[in-house]
């Protein structure tokens, strides 16, 4: 959590916040008429391919980035309202787990299908985190059911995060010579250190795909009261990253 406080403390950071949300919201507005369909009433929208990979490669300015660029999203493609506020939430969260678990957690040293692993693994907790704040906060809204939304986001953001990976691996390299990496951009001191990694991904990674699989397996009220507590053990442990 220190980064995306601490962010706040340098301009280029800040900046790349604005950079980030010009980008994913014009892949929002641009990208929509290409979606493809899910299932009823639920689309994979091609700009997710960029959610998780920004907050990669951007750190927290990617997150923050991305949540902005989903809000502008929503206001030229007419979905703008009070849900938006989950929705804003929800993709801050895919940025979020995206930096923190590959670059706090990751082995840049490990071989390359270890490093394929632990993204394809980030990437699906990275779809399920978002699935259960959304998901949560609609039906505390009562605009939408917790179950379909966390099935809906846990496929599309899976869908993009994964497939992010071929993105990632052709521009990290490139990003980071010419030193535009969030890790090259804040300082050691900025980036600090975590309170409890381990503890932290197992929380959240526990409130993540605990939410969604309770989603096919429990009815009735009791979804949302199980939702209510994923959605604090995803809190919690994103205190502790």
């Amino acid at each position: 959590m220190k980064p995306a406080i601490r962010m706040w403390r340098n301009t280029r950071m800040v900046v790349m916040i604005g950079v980030v949300a010009a980008i994913y919201g014009a892949a929002q507005v641009g990208l929509a008429p290409v979606s493809i369909p899910l299932l009823q009433g639920a689309q994979f929208r091609m700009a997710d391919l960029l959610t998780m990979l920004l907050g990669v490669l951007c750190g927290p300015a990617g997150a923050f980035g991305v949540g902005a660029g989903n809000a502008i999203g929503d206001f030229f493609t007419g979905g703008l309202g009070l849900g938006s506020i989950f929705g804003f939430l929800s993709s801050i969260s895919v940025g979020f787990v995206g930096y923190t678990f590959w670059n706090r957690l990751s082995n840049p040293s490990g071989s390359r299908l270890r490093q394929v692993a632990w993204y394809l693994f980030t990437g699906i907790v990275a779809a399920a985190v978002p699935g259960v704040i959304l998901g949560w906060g609609l039906q505390l809204l009562g605009i939408a059911p917790f179950r379909f939304i966390s099935i809906v986001l846990l496929i599309n953001f899976g869908i993009g995060n994964c497939a992010g990976y071929l993105l990632y691996s052709s521009l990290y390299r490139r990003l980071s010579a010419m030193g535009l990496t969030w890790t090259e951009i804040m300082d050691t001191d900025e980036i600090g250190e975590p309170a409890s990694p381990i503890l932290g991904a197992l929380l959240v990674s526990i409130g993540g795909l605990g939410g969604v699989i309770a989603a096919f397996l429990v009815q009735g009220s009791m979804v949302f009261f199980i939702a209510s507590g994923s959605f604090l053990l995803i809190l919690l442990g994103a205190i502790l990253l």
